[in-house]
């Protein structure tokens, strides 16, 4: 009974401090993403301007657009993590106001979110 009650613990102790799932989630996001393409709800298509996040693996980062892709760049300094629930967050004031979007799908090339604000689906590039 004691082995049952400690197994217990540490499985409760395991899941409330995010375990290695999160840490992998927050490695695999570090680096340079550009937004390609967004659904609307009417199928995929093409993003055509410059939209971009670097993430840092201490949880800062830059977020860098150009409307229609062309200059000038807009660019903020952001800060950014991923919540419990697999929801992206970046904030580009220091952490008053958040953005946010829940993750579809990883791979070690392609992010694929969901916005409740903007009520689109995203797929992001990894670059170099």
């Amino acid at each position: 009974m004691k082995k049952l009650l400690l197994l217990s613990a540490l499985l409760i102790f395991a899941c409330s401090s995010g375990g290695d799932g999160e840490n992998n989630i927050n490695n695999d996001l570090v680096g340079k993403w550009s937004l390609n393409q967004i659904d609307e709800g009417f199928g995929l298509v093409s993003f055509d301007e410059f939209f971009v996040w670097e993430l840092n693996s201490n949880g800062s980062g830059i977020y860098r657009y150009m409307e229609d892709g062309t200059p000038p760049e807009v660019t903020f300094d952001i800060i950014w993590e991923v919540t419990a629930n697999n929801v992206l967050r970046f904030s580009a004031d220091g952490g008053q106001d958040w953005e946010e979007e829940t993750i579809l799908l990883l791979t070690n090339s392609e992010l694929w979110t969901y916005s409740d604000e903007w009520e689109e689906e995203c797929r992001y590039i990894k670059i170099p």
